[in-house]
């Protein structure tokens, strides 16, 4: 992949305001994605003008990537698709493009908050873990509401 990324400077232009090199990078980069998700990549984007209409739009976005940040990025998707994670279960393009800017999420769970305090925590929450989180405090409330029975 570095020699693809390092190909992407070169100032051979096309109509599409892109070099051919560049074109390979953003080729290369979903050739690899349709590998790793097989059917799903397939599903997800069907027909040659849908995988057309995607490097269009998210090619300027993926030729931001360093190649250590592209590399790195593949290697922090597997371990995601290995252990079924559940945002990452289907080839979503910008999801996984932030990924490979920004790391691989956290593994640690943050606390959650107790009754009454703010809920700063939750932007860093896996959806999973936010849903899960939610139904905790809905029925925590519930059960805060309900009256006391004489007894």
């Amino acid at each position: 992949m570095n020699s693809i990324r390092s190909a992407s400077n070169t100032n051979s232009q096309t109509s599409s305001g892109l070099s051919d090199p560049q074109k390979q990078v953003i080729v290369a980069f979903t050739s690899r994605l349709n590998a790793l998700y097989g059917q799903r990549f397939v599903k997800a984007f069907p027909s040659e003008e849908t995988r057309k209409i995607m490097r269009r739009e998210w090619g300027p976005r993926i030729l931001q990537l360093s190649a250590a940040q592209i590399n790195q990025g593949f290697e922090d998707l597997k371990d995601l698709l290995e252990e079924n994670h559940d945002d990452y279960l289907w080839p979503d393009i910008g999801r996984i493009i932030n990924l490979f800017r920004h790391g691989r999420p956290r593994k640690t769970k943050v606390p959650c908050h107790e009754w009454g305090k703010p809920f700063a925590c939750i932007s860093k929450l896996t959806w999973k873990e936010q849903k899960e989180l939610g139904e905790q405090q809905i029925a925590n409330i519930r059960q805060k509401l309900r009256p006391r029975r004489a007894g």
